[in-house]
């Protein structure tokens, strides 16, 4: 998969290369090409890609936004409060035109040196103070590289909120380039995922058909095995073999209850379900183990426990 890099985005050519050698160990080809819209990131499907993947491929983009320029529209935006009238434009307007540029595309925004702005915000703080105390110039840097504009931490998060509520976009900060390297692959593997994943959240309970109302049960209660099965593979980690197993010993809830019941310590319950034996495979390549002591624990609790507060690890 290439990523591709507006030169806007990352203007310093040693966070280009620390840009090249972070995605190309994850596996990515970086390039660094004029954009349509200036300071993005895109995705491009290698060759052989489906028609679903490349789509989702390249319906998300990254917009690379610096401290100074950000601080320039939270300003805006807290001064169009009191001048309506101002020309300035704000983070949120600034994010909607770009959503008018890039119709149908998922936008993410990183402000990169945020953490470094409010530093040097306060640095410039204590040398004026120092200044008016001592009233000689305070040694160290040049006052023309310190913030011209200050902001608080409280400020920013307004104006964050305000373009989640008003764009849809989410907003991240990241202390540097490197970091913002670091956050890019993690988001390129995020994107090349995106395919398979999708679906993931959308399937509804396992012990339904399709998402349908659920397995059909006849009126003499046929298929109501095929339930209890189901519902037991709802348990963390126990799959189809362990279900199965489970079901030839409690061939209903009622029967697990009452064995659970009995059980009056984890030896009792590891005897009676702990100790049942789970087949796996068939012919020659079938292999034996136990439901075991830590999923016999989770049925006992779930079956027996009285508070409905219990959460069950």
């Amino acid at each position: 998969m290439l990523v591709f890099v507006d030169p806007l985005a990352v203007p310093d050519d040693g966070d280009k290369a620390v840009f090249t050698t972070c995605l190309r160990e994850g596996g990515f080809t970086c390039d660094f090409a004029p954009q349509r819209v200036e300071r993005t990131i895109s995705w491009f499907a290698s060759n052989g890609a489906t028609a679903d993947v490349k789509a989702d491929i390249e319906s998300e983009s990254l917009v690379v936004l610096c401290a100074v320029d950000a601080v320039k529209m939270v300003k805006a935006y807290h001064q169009q409060k009191s001048e309506p009238l101002t020309d300035d434009i704000t983070l949120s307007e600034w994010v909607l035109s770009l959503q008018a540029a890039m119709p149908g595309i998922n936008l993410t925004i990183f402000v990169v040196g945020m953490d470094k702005y409010y530093s040097n915000q306060k640095l410039s703080k204590q040398r004026t103070y120092r200044e008016k105390v001592t009233g000689k110039p305070a040694k160290g840097k040049k006052k023309g590289n310190l913030p011209e504009m200050t902001i608080t931490c409280e400020e920013m998060e307004e104006v964050v909120v305000d373009v989640q509520l008003l764009t849809g976009c989410v907003l991240q900060h990241v202390d540097d380039y490197s970091q913002m390297a670091h956050e890019l692959l993690r988001f390129s593997k995020a994107v090349l995922d995106k395919n398979k994943k999708k679906n993931r959240l959308e399937s509804g309970f396992s012990f339904t058909d399709s998402n349908g109302p659920g397995l059909s049960v006849s009126k003499t209660g046929e298929g109501l095995v095929k339930v209890w099965k189901r519902q037991l593979m709802q348990f963390n980690n126990l799959g189809a073999d362990m279900a199965e197993a489970l079901v030839s010993s409690f061939p209903s809830p009622l029967a697990l209850t009452e064995t659970c019941s009995r059980c009056y310590n984890q030896s009792d319950v590891e005897r009676a379900i702990g100790d049942i034996n789970v087949r796996r495979g068939t012919s020659i390549v079938a292999t034996n183990r136990r439901i075991g002591k830590e999923q016999s624990r989770r049925i006992h609790s779930f079956m027996t426990s009285t508070d409905p507060d219990q959460v069950i690890k």
